[in-house]
């Protein structure tokens, strides 16, 4: 009986050793697609210029709130 315990404890952290590697597969197929699209350019040069657009909408709001004044 004590023998079919371990056994089961066995086979159960194998089973949660496998899907750990099955994460970490994965995980590293998603950083080299991610690397991949960043380093053609492409994803780069979306990612600059949303950053450039939200800055640019930042500042209009900036300089339009700032005009405001706060009547006493």
């Amino acid at each position: 009986m004590l023998q079919k315990i371990q056994k089961k404890i066995q086979e159960l952290i194998k089973e949660k050793g496998q899907g750990l590697v099955e994460y970490a597969l994965i995980l590293g197929l998603v950083a080299v697609i991610a690397v991949a699209l960043f380093q053609s350019g492409g994803l780069k040069s979306k990612i600059n210029q949303s950053t450039t657009d939200v800055g640019n909408e930042l500042e209009a709001i900036h300089s339009v709130a700032s005009s405001f004044t706060v009547a006493n």
